[in-house]
């Protein structure tokens, strides 16, 4: 969007919260240059019909991997189905780097190289120092006793520091465990919560590992007896216990009704927007802590 580009949004599936694969060759036309599948919640999205359908057309897939570090689909890893898989390693992550940090992943030698350049201002330094980028004897041979700067085009500067970079190596080490504490917890929750009337407990794709990074549930008010905004509101004043309200569709948001985007347009991610909350899930919890808050959601369910 930053870029100008079109952005043209397709539905979700109702069961997993992810894109619904069925809807996205009505959306595809002859200027469409890439499909960026969110792997959401931890839980990648149906790949094999999103590539079968990309390659198709001749387009690229971009993976958007910042919720599901560590994630699977039948037997790949998310983010490396794609020409390329985008990662965060934000404070509320799986794996962090001191609260900021990101990664992109390819198997692509020209993608990899244009990436390497727009992290860094597009800088291609010469002579001596290869600091950030390799050097390019094609146009200034090696052996000169001096370095200067080339810039391929205006980029960005996106450089995690190496002390983040030292942090998420170790983060790295420990994410199969983090992770496996996270599907544990979730698991759970899921046996302890499954007979609460008006709760529609996240549901595992078969040949698919599901990271938790969120752990959603979508709230039926009539049955559980309480409205999405009144639970929010109950458990964080009665109970202490904070809910994610995660997310509203973005057509919704000021930034794309500015665009045409209209309310109605995407049924199924609008129904998802106005009745989902996630639970607290993460590698720390307590088995007291879980059992509080299994409690604390008995207490409000009908």
């Amino acid at each position: 969007v930053t870029l100008g580009a079109e952005i043209d949004f397709v539905d979700i599936d109702p069961v997993t919260y992810n894109l619904d694969p069925g809807q996205l060759e009505a959306a595809i036309t002859p200027n469409t240059k890439a499909i960026i599948p969110v792997h959401l919640y931890g839980q990648c999205c149906d790949m094999d019909p999103i590539l079968e359908i990309a390659n198709q057309h001749g387009i690229a897939v971009i993976e958007d991997a910042c919720q599901a570090v560590g994630s699977q689909y039948k037997g790949r890893m998310a983010g490396s189905m794609g020409v390329t898989g985008c990662f965060s390693f934000h404070e509320q992550k799986n794996m962090s780097t001191l609260g900021e940090g990101g990664m992109i992943v390819t198997d692509d030698p020209n993608v990899y190289e244009r990436i390497a350049l727009y992290r860094s201002h597009c800088t291609r330094v010469h002579g001596r120092s290869t600091k950030y980028c390799q050097l390019d004897e094609s146009r200034f041979p090696v052996g000169k006793t001096f370095w200067w700067q080339d810039f391929d085009d205006t980029g960005y500067n996106f450089r995690m520091t190496d002390i983040q970079a030292a942090v998420g190596i170790v983060q790295l080490k420990k994410l199969d465990e983090l992770n496996q504490r996270r599907i544990n917890n979730a698991a759970y929750l899921t046996e302890a919560l499954r007979d609460v009337p008006g709760l529609t407990l996240p549901t595992v794709m078969p040949e698919c590992k599901h990271s938790f990074h969120l752990y959603p549930v979508m709230l039926d008010a009539e049955r559980f007896g309480m409205n999405k905004v009144d639970f929010v509101y109950a458990m964080l004043h009665e109970r202490g216990i904070k809910l994610g309200t995660h997310y509203n569709p973005l057509h919704w948001s000021t930034a794309f009704q500015q665009r045409g985007y209209q309310r109605g347009q995407f049924p199924n991610a609008e129904k998802v927007g106005e009745s989902l909350v996630t639970l607290p899930i993460n590698p720390r919890q307590t088995p007291e802590a879980l059992d509080y808050l299994v409690k604390s959601i008995h207490t409000f369910g009908q």
